[in-house]
């Protein structure tokens, strides 16, 4: 954690200024004060850019927004479902970084040597079945056990998150 708050209170202030407040600001000088908030999260790619911004924070985030689009009683019907996407549609991480973690995992656990590894990794699967805030899902075959699902938490999660809770 050796980066200061500071830092990432700067860092989200740039993305909700830039992904949030600028596009919506221009469109309320543009167009003035909707008569109806629920239209207003409808309209264009308001609600959607507050998606993209909470995914580009990062997990904690996400989860934020994942609250939010199941309260509609809380935020406009039209935002909610704009979120809904957090739950569901989240941007997979590179294969490649997966099988670094499942492979430093194994190994470090003690559970397998080296070459079983290797057969583990050759049998995952190229995309991951599911993506998530916290993790993907890859299908595997492991010796004796058969088909597997592999769930592998995103690389630099906990470290975001603590530094997300300072």
């Amino acid at each position: 954690l050796s980066e200061s708050p500071l830092i990432r209170a700067t860092e989200i202030a740039n993305v909700l200024t830039s992904q949030v407040l600028q596009p919506m600001l221009s469109s309320l000088l543009r167009d003035g004060l909707p008569s109806n908030w629920e239209e207003f999260w409808a309209t264009g790619d308001n609600g959607e850019r507050v998606a993209l911004a909470l995914e580009q924070l990062g997990p904690t985030y996400v989860k934020f927004g994942q609250a939010l689009a199941s309260r509609p009683d809380v935020v406009p019907k039209s935002l909610a479902n704009a979120l809904s996407v957090l739950q569901d549609s989240m941007q997979p991480f590179p294969t490649s970084d997966a099988k670094s973690i499942i492979r430093q995992e194994f190994l470090d656990s003690g559970t397998m040597n080296a070459t079983e590894v290797d057969d583990v990794l050759r049998s995952l699967s190229e995309e991951p079945v599911a993506a998530a805030s916290l993790g993907q899902v890859y299908r595997a075959e492991i010796p004796s056990y058969g088909t597997v699902a592999i769930k592998v938490q995103r690389p630099g999660m906990v470290e975001l998150v603590k530094r997300d809770a300072m």
